[in-house]
């Protein structure tokens, strides 16, 4: 996959590639369609906070799950998706009651 990867505090952006990760038992892939950027993007790139190096920015995006672990039950391949900067959230019980969404709908973005 083709990601912008920040290599070192302060460092301008390269686009780099990279092999695609198989997901745990526990997680899913998404094929990510777009990504947002925010501060603490910024923040990863003027390398302000201490962290590890090389980095690939961008946390928040919309896509579609494209491959599911083992023991995933609640997502299915082709369900489209919305990741903000929960990470590490599954908010199952939100897909499921999220006022608005259409119940009738296979797959909502959330």
């Amino acid at each position: 996959m083709r990601a912008v990867e920040v290599p070192a505090a302060g460092a301008d952006f390269e686009i780099v590639e990279r092999d695609v990760p198989e997901p745990e038992d526990t997680e899913v892939r998404i094929a990510v369609d777009a990504c947002g950027i925010c501060h603490s993007d910024a923040v990863v790139k003027e390398g302000t906070r201490p962290i590890e190096y090389p980095r690939i920015p961008g946390h928040e995006v919309v896509g579609s799950v494209d491959a599911i672990g083992e023991e995933v039950t609640e997502w299915s391949v082709g369900d489209r998706v919305g990741v903000g900067w929960h990470g590490g959230h599954c908010f199952t019980e939100y897909k499921e009651n999220a006022p608005g969404l259409d119940p009738g709908v296979e797959s909502d973005i959330l």
